[in-house]
């Protein structure tokens, strides 16, 4: 593979082909236009670096942005850290006015860190993000002749008693805010793609609309396709998003089929808080799909095993689920598959957590039956035959799961995780559910 490099600065260009030149890849000597940093953090510079570079000559390109952020400046020069003079790139200049600034500063209260942001665009959208830090202080005058910026005040905790500046650079690439950052997309660019694809939208309106959007064209190109449907918060913009192009005539379901994840136990399936009703409401009374071809597991089944068996038959026998629809849970939990010890197979009923439990009660409020505490749902197994997986979070409550799920390890204490071994899952977030990945490649539209 190819890679661009968005620098004008032959140290910086250096320093980054350097420690990027173990990977195998090309990286193309190529002229790039000035990029004004208009970005108010390191990670907004980086990627405007990145996608314009990616934009001019349709290689992937790594853009990034570092800085100084001293404490006793309250995190300044930070992104202002090459102009602080005001003039872009004058190292003496701004060394000086900063030991000027922290002049009667003494040796306890001059911590600083310098920080990296790393870009990787890809021409088809997706994006890397990652960050650097490299924590030390201020020295009282400079010292040393090597590496550039503020190198020569900048005392490493890592290296105690040397400044950046006295540093071979082989031992700068392992401790410095930039090596570590490249160290970290190096691992990335290694590992490839997992098949898991992250779009991030603005809202749950503009993921309701690209997954409606997404279905719609499924099922266009495959009238008889099987769709593996989900209930709660999440999908309604979906299928608002289904009903409006179906009422605009250009999208039917007649011969589409339908499998629901989930129902709950010990609860009419007629009752207004059943998922019979939730999807009868939010979807099926909107659209033209034939009652005959909307498939349920029954939540009030006398026989577990028998229930379960005959749910995987209908499956079978419709030929696949072609695309399935998933949420997520606080705790990580896909369907109603709560963490436990191991991945589950086939439909099974399932204990409910407190945790889903106290997310799921607001919808039983008024109701003449509480919340029950047991439901029948599709197992890890079942969801990962589908052709095609598409889950959709959206919100802060839900970004320690999604972190999880793409970021943490495989296990079934995060029953969702188990996506990253799925070849084609597509995971739309609002920027709040995408708020604490680090390493994640994502497109942002």
């Amino acid at each position: 593979m190819t890679i661009v490099l968005a620098t004008h600065n032959k140290k910086k260009r250096a320093e980054l082909a350097r420690i990027l030149a173990p990977l195998g890849h090309d990286l193309a000597d190529v002229p790039l236009s000035d990029v004004e940093e208009t970005g108010l953090t390191f990670e907004e510079n980086a990627r405007l670096k990145a996608a314009s570079g990616c934009r001019e000559t349709g290689l992937p390109c790594v853009g990034d942005d570092s800085g100084l952020c001293v404490d006793a400046l309250d995190g300044a020069p930070g992104v202002f850290s090459a102009r602080f003079v005001g003039t872009h790139g004058d190292d003496e200049a701004n060394i000086a006015k900063l030991l000027d600034m922290l002049r009667d500063t003494p040796e306890e209260r001059r911590t600083a860190r310098f920080v990296c942001s790393i870009c990787c665009v890809y021409p088809d959208g997706r994006e890397i993000a990652l960050r650097g830090t490299c924590e030390g202080r201020i020295a009282f005058g400079r010292v040393g002749t090597g590496g550039f910026g503020y190198d020569p005040v900048f005392l490493p905790d890592e290296a105690p008693g040397f400044t950046m500046a006295q540093l071979s650079p082989e031992t700068k690439d392992k401790l410095s805010h930039r090596g570590k950052a490249l160290a970290l997309l190096a691992e990335k660019l290694m590992q490839g793609d997992t098949g898991v694809k992250v779009i991030v939208l603005p809202d749950k309106g503009a993921i309701g609309q690209a997954v409606g959007d997404l279905i719609c064209d499924l099922v266009s190109q495959k009238q008889d396709a099987v769709l593996g449907l989900a209930t709660g918060s999440s999908p309604v913009p979906t299928y608002q998003r289904m009903a409006a192009r179906h009422r605009a005539g250009e999208a039917s379901f007649q011969n589409v089929k339908t499998f629901n994840l989930d129902e709950y136990c010990d609860l009419p399936e007629e009752h207004e808080t059943s998922y019979h009703t939730f999807m009868r409401e939010q979807l099926f009374s909107h659209i033209d799909i034939l009652p005959g071809n909307t498939h349920f597991l029954d939540g009030n089944c006398a026989d577990e095993a028998a229930e379960s068996e005959r749910f995987s038959r209908a499956i079978g026998a419709a030929g696949g689920i072609d695309l399935q629809l998933l949420g997520i849970g606080r705790n990580g939990h896909i369907g109603f598959n709560e963490p436990g010890p191991s991945f589950t197979g086939a439909a099974y009923r399932t204990a409910l957590t407190e945790s889903t439990i106290e997310a799921n009660s607001p919808n039983f409020v008024g109701s003449d039956i509480p919340m029950p505490h047991y439901a029948m749902t599709m197992g890890v197994g079942q969801i990962l035959q589908a052709r095609q997986i598409v889950l959709i979070a959206t919100g802060e409550e839900k970004a320690k799961a999604v972190k999880a799920m793409l970021e943490g390890e495989i296990t079934p204490r995060c029953p969702a995780s188990i996506l990253q071994e799925h070849p084609d899952v597509t995971v739309y977030l609002d920027p709040a559910a995408a708020a604490l990945l680090a390493d994640t490649p994502r497109t942002s539209l």
